[in-house]
């Protein structure tokens, strides 16, 4: 049968004999079927049922496969020529898929009955070495074994290379004084010099003039030192005196009996308890609690503590406290002892780090300006190449003890800084001021 050819073809779709078109006993030729432009490729049966059919995109569409009886094998195509056929080994093995979870593990089962000794199994192979196994305990020292025979002498080396100059060495101990000269000879004694003839003695009545002092002679010449007779040895040192006898210790004199121990008085009676002192002091305001915990959100900024709950004490004064803005106004000027507490709590696990140096804070504030800032307790961990980091406690306390000379009109508020933006802490807080003096 010769081809049968359709102008404007898109591309030619091979049957050989699948379709029943061509007999046995015709010699075995191609059957070509050219569609049209725009045109696909159909079965039909009788009744115009599109049974298998090829779209104009070469995709191939079999009716009813889906309800078709079910088959044992799959059929794979190649992506080159796009033949049909039996899929190959492993062609259809899709990606291993996630893991499913464990399962619970079930009930332990009745232990079955011993079965009969099966064959003894084919040799395994040989597993991987171990892994080393742990340092036995040292075992105890061996005794000592026998000197071996001494080796024979080596031969003599050649001369190493003349070594270093040593350092010089220490200087030595001065030698021993030598003996005294001997006293040169004393010269002998000078001459004398004359004496000066004596004056006339004046006449009586005044007294004449005193004569002319005569010239003094000479002073001989000192004579050569004679010689120094040399030192007598020195005598034998006596020998030492026997000493006296210890004269006897006279006997102690016998100790006089103690006294009898009177008897123990009876205990007075109690005397009356005094009456309560006054308070030192102006007690102004006193135990002012947050209650309930305010919480407070990072926002780089101070947060005042306000919306206080005041609990009243007999005889003391909070007319001074703005519960509602937490602001304490001075009535009179004189020193305050201000003693507050706070406390921060971090209701969840922190799943960052704050960074280096950074803190939240407490601030005691007078007219706007700090006058005591306190850090909460950070953890700062540093371990290289595994974990860095710094953040808050879970529960932090600050507290702040002041002594402060006020002048009327000052405000007192106390406020909180969270450094991490989007943060939050549950805050709370104790306050009592008291007025120790106009």
């Amino acid at each position: 049968m010769p081809p049968r050819c359709l102008s404007h073809s898109l591309f030619t779709v091979t049957i050989a004999n699948a379709l029943g078109l061509i007999s046995a006993s015709v010699f075995a030729q191609n059957v070509t079927v050219t569609a049209p432009t725009g045109g696909g490729f159909l079965v039909q049966d009788a009744a115009s049922n599109a049974w298998f059919a090829i779209d104009t995109n070469g995709n191939v569409v079999i009716r009813q496969l889906s309800i078709a009886a079910q088959q044992n094998t799959p059929v794979c195509f190649s992506i080159i020529t796009g033949q049909l056929g039996p899929c190959a080994p492993g062609a259809i093995v899709g990606a291993t898929g996630v893991a499913g979870a464990t399962g619970a593990t079930g009930a332990t089962g009745f232990a079955g009955a011993t079965g009969a000794q099966g064959n003894i199994g084919a040799t395994g192979v040989t597993g991987g070495t171990g892994s080393t196994g742990a340092p036995g305990i040292t075992g105890t020292t061996g005794p000592t074994g026998s000197n071996g025979s001494a080796g024979a002498t080596g031969a003599t080396g050649n001369n190493g290379p003349m070594g270093l100059t040593g350092a010089t060495g220490a200087t030595g101990s001065t030698g021993s004084t030598g003996q005294q000269g001997l006293t040169g000879v004393t010269g002998a004694a000078g001459f004398t010099g004359a004496t000066g003839s004596t004056g006339a003695t004046g006449s009586a009545g005044a007294t004449g003039t005193t004569g002319v002092t005569g010239i003094t002679g000479a002073t001989g010449f000192t004579g050569v030192a004679g010689f120094t007779g040399a030192t007598g040895a020195t005598g034998p040192t006596g020998a030492t005196g026997a000493t006296g006898v210890t004269g006897i210790t006279g006997a102690a004199g016998f100790t006089g009996a103690a006294g009898f121990t009177g008897a123990t008085g009876s205990t007075g009676a109690t005397g009356t308890t005094g009456g309560t002192g006054a308070l030192s002091g102006n007690v102004l305001s006193a135990h002012i609690l947050a209650v309930p915990a305010t919480t407070i959100f990072g926002t780089g900024g101070a947060t005042t503590l306000a919306n206080w709950s005041v609990i009243p004490l007999s005889g003391i004064s909070n007319a001074n406290f703005n519960a509602f803005s937490g602001g304490f106004i001075v009535p009179v000027s004189g020193n305050y002892l201000i003693h507050e507490t706070v406390q921060l709590t971090h209701p969840t696990a922190f799943t960052f780090s704050y960074g280096a140096g950074v803190f939240n804070t407490f601030d005691l504030v007078r007219n706007g300006v700090v006058i005591d800032i306190k850090t909460f307790p950070m953890v700062n961990v540093n371990i290289a190449l595994l974990l860095t980091m710094n953040v808050p406690t879970n529960f932090g306390e600050v507290t702040s003890v002041q002594l402060l000379t006020l002048a009327a009109g000052d405000v007192i508020t106390s406020r909180v800084t969270i450094a991490s933006a989007g943060d939050s802490f549950q805050a709370a807080a104790d306050l009592s001021i008291m007025q120790i003096s106009p």
